[in-house]
This record gives structure tokens, C-alpha cells and sequence, in this order.
């Protein structure tokens, strides 16, 4: 089918459904989900957004209202509904939304207009994704977020029943991608893969005979997987959905993005490698023991493949993810000596658990772990400042005993500060990086200084430590605006190049250095450059 065709079948379809309000909202409205994606979304103060396939404004209308400060525009290709929605913006009050109509290809802005695009059950509509997904990127800022929610087929749906399935319903339905096909066509339109959660949708459609001829083509297994349900003069069905967050990549970026993966082939990684255990681990998990023969633990093991550019991606973190699985699930023990000063069954489910999510974030476990910090420190801040008497009387109702130990009655150190990402909600989130950036004795494990004081001296291990702190604090989503004078205390010390050096004391084996060698300073000058690049792009 053409484009023009594929355009103007969408265009009657929707038409025909945004005729029957209440029906189209019954499929698609969720408030859960809406939650989600406004948290992903989690629009700043001055923030231009657009709202891609806006349809009835359903998301448009309500990142206007989390965000009065923020600007939302949504655009269509239904001039009717368009229309409908001016309309109700008008009557609402709404001075920060606005909608416009466009073709259904060329987005009608100039170049680096948005500072997020979100797009919600609409791209498997578009005629041409690739060239869609390229105007999303020139319309973006440098380094801007782009927000995709759209259902994917099963796994198991070889055949495609789904896409069969949607397209009975003539609205131009062109196809569900499967997350494979999604990053591949978006890295290559020059986006970076940020984070991916899954949930699901159920909907009906009307005059389920129309699709008996259909049901009766496919296997009952593959209709029992998408609970196709038939109640009185409606068809339901469940579709898994993809949610994602990309990032733009900063043209002046490309070239270290391109260096990171050079890291992944330098003898500080193939060393670290090359004594994984075949079960996944380096030895002792936490702590080095004469008990244990390995040079390095677990942990240090990860965070320096992290830093030289590993991901889930690469088996060697599969190894190490799956046995961190194992033994978070008591399929397995870390051979570490039980600390007694702690409770370190907690302590232990607590570190297992932040690194598991520091690679993934599909992993149950450690996710409702996350979720019981995350009520703690909750209730901590519920008053709006920290109480302490709140936090462990919330430790207590949650893990069943009081908290034990200096890094459980002191969640300020790397664990907690690093599992927490994402958990959050809006009105904790920023009292909590408020306390965080505030405490005097800084963030255990990292760096021990209070945060919002910047170091003295640029060059020297200080200085690096505390950008691991800021490296942990500028992944949340308030951390950008919290983070501005990090930013500007870093423009501060570029050198006569234009880069970065924080001299030779930083090699640490944490850190730095990135490259095989420091002998040369124009190696260590960039890879000092590359660090910092990676984070002025995310806090400025």
C-alpha cells in the first residue's frame, strides 16, 4: 500500500473511532500506564514537548497538567479531533498546550525544537518508520529523550496473528516491531538505547463475528496466549507493550560512544575476564579474603567491565547477572564471611540486588527489593524533610526488625543511592537528592564529602570520586536540574584544548584508566575527556 493510501486509511479509521469517544477510550485509557509513561517522560520546568499521534490528547493533556511549566504539543494527523481538543483546551484553561496538524511524515518544526517526544500506541500506524524516527531526531534537542510506548507481538507468534488480527479493523494498522526490530532502526536514525520496561494492554473491538473466519486459522495455544475473549457483542484481547526510553546522541559524542566499545578490547578487560569463574563470579562477592584465591571480587569485577563499557549485552555480564540471580533467590551463597555488625541476609539481598538492576531492569527480584527501599525511604521523607524515627519505623514494618549496622541506618551510600533510580515518585524523588547532595559525611563507598561542596583541586582522585557520586545522583530524573552547577564547575576546568585532564593520580583501576596505557598525556587527556563528556551530556 502507498503511503498516501496507508495515510489516508489511518486518518478515516481514527476518524470513525474518535466519532465514538467513549468506546476509543475504553480501549486505549490506563491509568497505570499513564503513570508510567509520565514517569518516564518526567517533564522539567521550561521543557518543550511533543506529543507524537496525539489522537484524542489523552497523554497531551496529562503531561500539561504534571507539568504546568512545560510546554506540550501534540500533533496529528485527524484534523476533527484536533479540533476537539483545541477546544477543550480552551474551555479547561490549558495555556501550555497547544495541537497541530501534519501529514503523517514531515514534522512541521525546525531542527533541535523538543526537549522529549513521546509517542504512545501510534507508531504501528506509520507508513515508514525509518524516516519517521529520523525527523524525531531532527527535531530533538542535542541529547533530548524520546519516549516510545507500542504493543509487540509474542514471542511465540511466528505467524503474526496479532498484526491479522488488528488489521480486521480498517484504522492502518501496519504492523507490531518487535523490540530487535524498534532498536535497530533507532540506532541507526542515531538514538542510544536508555532503558525498556514491559506492561500490557487489554481492548475489545466490536462485531467479534467478523472475526470467527480469522480465530479459526490459528492454533488454540496462540489464541490462549493473547486471552482472546469474546463477551457479548465485543472481542478482547491481550497485547504485550513495549515501553522505551532513547536518547539522542550529541553529534561531538559520537566519537567517544564509538571509543567505549575500543575499551571493551583492552587488556584491563580481557585481564578481568580471564578469571571468571564458570558459574559467573570472581571470587568473593563483596569483600577479599585469604580464604578465597582471586584477586579481584565480584564487584570490583563488574564495575570495572561497567566502566569500560560492558552491558547485559556482553556474556561475560550475562555470567555475572545470572549468578547475582542465583544466589539473590538462595539458589546459591556469595562465599563472603557473614558480617556480624550487619543484618546480612538484608545487606546481602540489598547489594545483589543494586548491581542486578545497575545491568537490567527485567529482573523480578530485585525489583521488589527496590520497591521495599523505596517505600523506606518514602516514608522517610512523607513529611516533606528526612525523619529519621519514620525511616526505621518504616525498616522495621518492612523487613521485620529494626535496622542494624551503619550502612542499613545510613542509606547514604552507594547501594541504596544506586538501587533507588527509577523508584522513586515525583515528590520524594528531589527530597531525597536534597538530603543526599546535603550530608556532611557524603556518600559512603564513593565519596566522603558533602556533595554540594566542590572539590578543591580538579586533578587527583578527589575530584574523580566525586564524579562517581555525581555519576549515581544525575541518573535520576530530577538529578539534571539538582546537577546544574556540577556542570558548570566542570565547563570551568577544560584546559587550553577544550578538554579535560585530571591528572595521573587518578588511575585508580576504577575509573581510569580507559585505555591500555598512560605513558602518553594526550591518551589520558582523553580519556578523562570521554568521561566527563558522557556526564556534562547528561547534567547539562
Amino acid at each position: 500500500m502507498g503511503f498516501e493510501k496507508s495515510m489516508d486509511k489511518t486518518r478515516r479509521g481514527f476518524e470513525e473511532s474518535f466519532q465514538e469517544a467513549a468506546f476509543y477510550n475504553k480501549q486505549t485509557a490506563d491509568e497505570t500506564h499513564l503513570k508510567m509513561l509520565l514517569e518516564l517522560v518526567y517533564p522539567n520546568k521550561g521543557d518543550t514537548i511533543l506529543d507524537l499521534g496525539t489522537g484524542s490528547g489523552y497523554m497531551a493533556f496529562a503531561i500539561a497538567d504534571y507539568e504546568t511549566d512545560c510546554k506540550v504539543i501534540g500533533i496529528d494527523i485527524v484534523a476533527d479531533t484536533l479540533e476537539r481538543n483545541r477546544q477543550r483546551a480552551l474551555a479547561e484553561g490549558y495555556s501550555n498546550l497547544e495541537f497541530t496538524a501534519y501529514d503523517g511524515i514531515v514534522f512541521p518544526f525546525e531542527d533541535n525544537s523538543f526537549d522529549t517526544i513521546v509517542t504512545r500506541y501510534a507508531l504501528h500506524h506509520f507508513p515508514n518508520l525509518k524516516v519517521s524516527f529520523g525527523e524525531m531526531h531532527r527535531v530533538l534537542k542535542k541529547g533530548g529523550k524520546l519516549v516510545i510506548s507500542d504493543p509487540t507481538p509474542n514471542q511465540s507468534d511466528a505467524a503474526r496473528f496479532v498484526d491479522c488480527f488488528m488489521q480486521k479493523k480498517a484504522d492502518g494498522h501496519i504492523k507490531f516491531y518487535t523490540y530487535e526490530e524498534f532498536d535497530g532502526m533507532l540506532k541507526e536514525a542515531g538514538f542510544e538505547f536508555v532503558s525498556k520496561q514491559d506492561s500490557v494492554i487489554r481492548f475489545p473491538r466490536k462485531n467479534p463475528e467478523e472475526y470467527e473466519d480469522l480465530l479459526r486459522q490459528y492454533d488454540q495455544k496462540t489464541l490462549e496466549e493473547y486471552e482472546i475473549n469474546i463477551t457479548g457483542d465485543e472481542i478482547w484481547i491481550k497485547e504485550n507493550v513495549l515501553n522505551m526510553v532513547y536518547q539522542k546522541h550529541n553529534e561531538h559524542l559520537n566519537g567517544f560512544y564509538h571509543q567505549m566499545n575500543i575499551h571493551k578490547d583492552t587488556k584491563w578487560a580481557r585481564d578481568i575476564i580471564a578469571l571468571q569463574e564458570d558459574d559467573g563470579k570472581w571470587g568473593c562477592f563483596h569483600s577479599l579474603s585469604q580464604r578465597y584465591n582471586s584477586p579481584i571480587t565480584t564487584e570490583q569485577a563488574i564495575r570495572r567491565l561497567r566502566v569500560l563499557g560492558y552491558t547485559i549485552e556482553d556474556e561475560c555480564i550475562q555470567k555475572a547477572v545470572n549468578y547475582m540471580d542465583d544466589c539473590l533467590t538462595g539458589k546459591k551463597e556469595i562465599p563472603d564471611r557473614r558480617e556480624v555488625i550487619h543484618d546480612w541476609d538484608i545487606y546481602t539481598s540489598l547489594m545483589l540486588s543494586t548491581w542486578i538492576r545497575i545491568f537490567t531492569k527485567d529482573n523480578t527480584v530485585a525489583n521488589a527489593v527496590a520497591g521495599k527501599w523505596a517505600e523506606i525511604v518514602s516514608a522517610a521523607f512523607a513529611q516533606g524533610q528526612y525523619n529519621h524515627e519514620e525511616y526505621c519505623k518504616a525498616y522495621q514494618d518492612i523487613m521485620g526488625l529494626k535496622p542494624r549496622g551503619g550502612r542499613l541506618v545510613d542509606f547514604v551510600h552507594f547501594y541504596p543511592v544506586s538501587l533507588l533510580v527509577d523508584c522513586l515518585d515525583e515528590k520524594i524523588e528531589p527530597l531525597f537528592l536534597e538530603y543526599v547532595l546535603n550530608k556532611e559525611t557524603g556518600m559512603y563507598y564513593v565519596y566522603d564529602g558533602r556533595l554540594y561542596d566542590l572539590p578543591q583541586v580538579f586533578q587527583g582522585r578527589e575530584a574523580s570520586c566525586y564524579l562517581g557520586a555525581i555519576e549515581l545522583l544525575v541518573r535520576y530524573k530530577t538529578g539534571k536540574d539538582k546537577l546544574r552547577f556540577v556542570a558548570e564547575w566542570l565547563e570551568e576546568n577544560r584546559n587550553e584544548n577544550g578538554r579535560w585532564d585530571m591528572g595521573s593520580s587518578v588511575n585508580d583501576k576504577v575509573y581510569f584508566p580507559l585505555s591500555d596505557s598512560w605513558r602518553k598525556k594526550e591518551v589520558r587527556e582523553a580519556d578523562c575527556t570521554e568521561r566527563i563528556m558522557r556526564l556534562t551530556d547528561s547534567c547539562m
